[in-house]
């Protein structure tokens, strides 16, 4: 019965990820409200989640919500220390992100379906990142390794910051990019709303993805976050995300091929 406020933190990935609790918060817990403050980004995205009653940006939140109507708050990585019922216990419902209809109509005419699957590739997160090093793919070499595993498909660049030598490597393979029309995260999803399959880093993509319930595969080389866990190809978080998790790019290219093959094998 009362309001339950989910405070900013770290990254967008993380902050998509976690708000998947707020179903477990409003239905589990009885919250009456559910707010969550967030950066401009994931503004307009998460008010498209069921179980969100109100959303904020983070960076002017005082001009927005009195900080008297809120009865209890949390970051999203203390959530669980509150709760001694195991993760994979706790409710859950996917998708819980969702895509505008008129997103999905801007996008629709570049993303026409063929006879091959329409397959989105993100291979590299921000270099801001402490761990950009080893989670993401720098070298546009290795992106030619990824795709010669899966050469019977039509590839979508999902990157919105992209560098000279990748632009050069994506019109080499004749890859549509989409970096001008991604303002904000509701264009993101309209986009992936056209993706039958998604291949990313361990990034914000990844994330959406999963929180839309799309059919993805993580690539995880070396060191993989304590989220993905190290146990089984699927993921606790997100039911339509596997785990490619090797000791080397190659090795995860195997994986991600191998998941993908059988994703679409199953399908016909």
């Amino acid at each position: 019965g009362k309001t339950f406020a989910i405070w900013s933190e770290f990254g967008l990935g993380d902050e998509i990820m976690f708000v998947q609790l707020a179903h477990y918060r409003k239905h589990s817990l009885g919250a009456a409200k559910v707010i969550v403050f967030t950066q401009d980004p994931l503004v307009l995205l998460f008010q498209t989640h069921p179980d969100i009653d109100a959303v904020f940006p983070v960076k002017n939140w005082q001009e927005k919500q009195p900080e008297n109507e809120i009865d209890y708050w949390e970051f999203p990585y203390a959530l669980l220390t509150h709760h001694a019922i195991p993760f994979s216990n706790i409710p859950k419902f996917y998708p819980y992100l969702f895509a505008s209809p008129d997103k999905i109509s801007h996008f629709a005419p570049q993303c026409v379906k063929r006879h091959k699957p329409r397959i989105g590739l993100a291979w590299r997160g921000s270099p801001a990142s402490e761990h950009d090093a080893i989670r993401s793919i720098h070298r546009t070499k290795q992106l030619d390794e990824l795709i010669a595993q899966l050469p019977d498909a039509d590839y979508y660049c999902l990157q919105r910051d992209l560098n000279e030598a990748e632009r050069k490597w994506l019109a080499k393979h004749n890859i549509p990019e989409f970096s001008t029309q991604l303002n904000d995260f509701t264009d993101t999803a309209g986009l992936f709303s056209h993706m039958d399959y998604i291949i990313s880093a361990d990034t914000s993509v990844i994330h959406l993805a999963g929180a839309m319930n799309i059919p993805s595969v993580v690539m995880l080389a070396e060191r993989a976050d304590w989220r993905w866990s190290t146990m089984c190809q699927e993921t606790l978080w997100y039911k339509s995300v596997k785990r490619a998790n090797a000791n080397s790019w190659p090795d995860v290219f195997h994986l991600v091929a191998q998941y993908v093959n059988e994703h679409f094998s199953v399908q016909k």
